[in-house]
């Protein structure tokens, strides 16, 4: 087994990965969202400490946001996280009406990531 290790560049974007897409419309049902800053070739940018925004629209809310630093003293309910190593965490819950969820991940000078969650 041969092992590689590449240096990672300069932030280029924003990746998010979901646990999964399709929730229970029932008020209680939540999405783990993972957010990582990329360089250009996707590799995570361990050192990159990025505000990023949030923007949430339709049958959902955000619940709760983290990053897993013990001494970051920003708000777990908020609408923005800086990253710490690279890694963000939001988590999305669904309301008691059925719907499409969509969040939006921005910062400045990165490319944005959209997710799409769908509560039936």
């Amino acid at each position: 087994m041969k092992a590689e290790q590449s240096t990672a560049g300069a932030p280029a974007s924003i990746v998010v990965e979901q646990d999964r897409t399709r929730l229970t419309p029932d008020g209680q049902d939540v999405a783990v969202l993972n957010m990582s800053v990329r360089d250009k070739a996707g590799v995570i940018v361990p050192k990159a400490a990025v505000r990023v925004d949030f923007e949430l629209t339709g049958a959902g809310r955000l619940i709760g946001i983290g990053n897993g630093d013990l001494n970051c003293h920003e708000p777990d309910k908020a609408s923005f996280r800086t990253t710490y190593n690279g890694w963000a965490q939001a988590l999305v819950q669904t309301r008691k009406t059925p719907g499409d969820i969509r969040l939006t991940a921005r910062a400045e000078g990165l490319k944005s990531a959209v997710v799409m969650l769908s509560s039936r």
